[in-house]
């Protein structure tokens, strides 16, 4: 062999390299993309649900201050025979209850077990405080008071900011739940 076809020989043998190099290389490029691709539609998809989760559990907030407002500025029905005039304000406190149940259903989509199983309990406290309400409406029952549906759902809220991640201190949560006591004598 010549010197010549020694030189030939190195250059077909270093293309070939060089093009199984650049396959490699593309290889690898293609590899990253479509993990890098993967990823962040993974967190695009989280961010979203976070995203979803803050909004509905304000607005299950919002609902629920609204509902509580309303059934603590319902009068008494009025004893009129001759007031045939339907009730705006218990359609609009049923409509309010009604829009409450709603979000806590939604809710029960969105979250984990456990946020369930203590929304499940505040919708029994919420039941049981609507029904005196109600009776309270109709027949002029007393109303019983709204401490234990209040209580409930305070210590719900904290839930709700501990499964979005909200920074809270335990010394100010509990300085918050008595002053909330305090307040409630």
């Amino acid at each position: 062999m010549n010197e010549f076809e020694i030189t030939i020989r190195s250059a077909y043998i270093q293309g070939i390299l060089g093009v199984l190099g650049a396959l490699i290389g593309a290889a690898v490029v293609i590899f990253s993309l479509r993990s890098t691709a993967k990823n962040t539609v993974k967190q695009i998809k989280i961010d979203k649900i976070a995203e979803s989760k803050r909004d509905q559990y304000i607005d299950l907030t919002d609902t629920y201050t609204q509902f509580l407002v309303s059934s603590l500025l319902l009068k008494h029905k009025k004893q009129d025979s001759d007031n045939h005039q339907p009730d705006i304000e218990w359609d609009t406190h049923l409509s309010k209850y009604i829009r409450l149940i709603g979000c806590i259903n939604k809710v029960n989509l969105i979250t984990t077990s456990s946020i369930r199983l203590e929304l499940y309990e505040l919708e029994k406290v919420l039941i049981t405080y609507q029904t005196p309400v109600s009776n309270h409406f109709f027949n002029n029952f007393p109303l019983d008071s709204s401490k234990t549906l209040e209580q409930k759902v305070f210590d719900f809220a904290k839930l709700l900011r501990n499964d979005l991640s909200i920074e809270s201190h335990q010394s100010l949560e509990a300085k918050l739940s008595q002053l909330r006591l305090k307040h409630k004598l």
